[in-house]
């Protein structure tokens, strides 16, 4: 092939395998030759709608601004629980669904007011921060036996914002209890 050696890569120099072509590449059919589309209707986005790019619907038929949808605020028990097809019998971790209670929002929010959303550690003021457990949450459900949600709002202890501090990503990687659990943390660090 012209333009290429023998490992199909381009040689410096050589003429690009359109030069001397007419090809129209969106700056328009160059002048003095005849359209190929004269006398033709050629239809576009054949098979998926009738609506051209930048054509707006009617009134009637567009979504209005502000228009809630259909489904706004309605539930389908039929389709939501153990109903669903993708329902693997409530398996959600119950660190999930405690983090995800009012309480310990409320933990979170009272811990970054008490420290002025500042990094206990490097002092970096807001940006991404996390409430980090002194003594680790999944120690504090082990030592009290917490098994359900209502179990985990009786402790008070894991509402305790002495137990919290505030700490920015990197800070609160660098902690003992991060991620790994600290046995398995010293398992890997002593390997």
């Amino acid at each position: 092939m012209a333009g290429r050696d023998a490992n199909g890569r381009f040689i410096k120099g050589q003429p690009s395998w359109n030069k001397g072509l007419h090809i129209c590449l969106g700056g328009g059919w160059p002048k003095g030759k005849p359209s190929l589309s004269k006398g033709k209707h050629i239809q576009t986005n054949t098979g998926r709608t009738h609506i051209k790019k930048g054509q707006r619907l009617s009134p009637k038929t567009e979504f209005k601004k502000g228009q809630t949808s259909w489904r706004e605020g309605k539930k389908f028990p039929e389709l939501s629980g153990i109903n669903h097809h993708n329902w693997k019998g409530g398996i959600s971790p119950l660190r999930n669904k405690i983090m995800g209670t009012f309480e310990y929002r409320q933990w979170r929010s009272d811990i970054f007011t008490r420290d002025k959303f500042t990094c206990q550690k490097c002092n970096q003021e807001g940006g991404d921060l996390e409430a980090h457990h002194v003594i680790s949450f999944n120690s504090l459900i082990r030592k009290h036996e917490i098994t359900m949600v209502k179990q985990a709002l009786t402790c008070a202890e894991l509402w305790n914002i002495n137990n919290g501090l505030t700490l920015c990503v990197d800070c609160h990687k660098k902690t003992d209890n991060f991620g790994l659990k600290p046995r398995k943390r010293q398992m890997w660090q002593d390997a």
